[in-house]
Formats: structure tokens, sequence, C-alpha cells
């Protein structure tokens, strides 16, 4: 069965030989960008793995949260540290370090 472009799908080996030839001067303007960030290569990785799903990628200060939040939760249950403290070491607002610990119910050793 063809797909919307009219031609049938083409398996991953038949698609692959082509890579060598793939240009940024080939790709739409945002796999341009990422290819221009980790290589053509890399992209089509990304695309196989993927498989034509919308794929999210966070800011990067996002791609942190889960990291900061078990860090100040494992600082805070030491007991050595504050809200105050931890905000300014992770570059957060006081708020948001009450928030992490707060959804956990954290206490202290």
């Amino acid at each position: 069965m063809g797909n919307i472009y009219g031609y049938d799908d083409y398996n991953q080996q038949n698609v692959e030989q082509y890579l060598p030839y793939l240009k940024l001067e080939h790709l739409a303007p945002l796999p341009r960008k990422i290819a221009e960030t980790v290589g053509i290569e890399n992209l089509y990785k990304i695309s196989v793995a993927t498989g034509g799903n919308r794929v999210y990628i966070p800011k990067k200060e996002h791609l942190f949260k889960e990291y900061f939040q078990q860090e100040i939760i494992r600082e805070y249950k030491e007991g050595s540290t504050t809200f105050a403290k931890l905000a300014i070491k992770y570059g957060l607002c006081e708020k948001t370090v009450e928030n992490f610990l707060g959804k956990e119910n954290i206490e202290r050793a």
C-alpha cells in the first residue's frame, strides 16, 4: 500500500543506503536545525527510534528537573540545609523547593 507521497513504504535498509547522500539542504527547517546540532546520522537514528511520532524536547532547564528534585530531597533528608540554601544552590525559588519537598512529605533524618 502506498503512503501519502504516492510511493510504497521503504524498509529501513532501502532508505539507509541513501544516508551518505543526505545533506542539510535536503531537510526541512526543524530537522535541519536538529541535524546541525547532532549530525545527520544521529537525526536518522532519532527518526528510526521515534517512528514518525511527534517528539517533545523540553527546554534545557527542564532536562534537569528530576535530578534537581531528587538531589533536593536527598540533601533535605540529611538535615544539613534549608529551603533557602537549596534554592540558591539549584537556582530555584524557595517555593519550588518547598513544593518538591511537600509533594513527597519529606521528613528530615
